[in-house]
């Protein structure tokens, strides 16, 4: 499924990039080189954030979560053996 949806969405940046495979080339209208290459500055500063974005849930969500609890030292180990609690 992971694959499937990363060669969607391969497929989805590339017809952005570089338009559809569908439309005939005009030459009364040709390509904009400037505005390909704003085209693609804009969708990897899009991506850079929602990395970002996606690294800052997964922080929030580790200090979310609780500490593991402490492994108790030789004293408490000896006082729990011995019965105290």
């Amino acid at each position: 499924a992971d694959a499937a949806a990363a060669a969607e969405l391969e497929r989805r940046v590339a017809a952005q990039l570089y338009g559809s495979t569908d439309e005939e080339y005009d030459p009364a209208k040709p390509n904009d080189y400037d505005e390909f290459c704003r085209r693609r500055v804009r969708l990897k500063a899009e991506e850079e954030m929602e990395r970002r974005r996606q690294e800052q849930i997964a922080k929030q969500q580790a200090a979310a979560a609780p500490p593991p609890p402490k492994e108790d030292d030789f004293a408490t180990k000896m006082m729990k053996k011995m019965g105290w609690k």
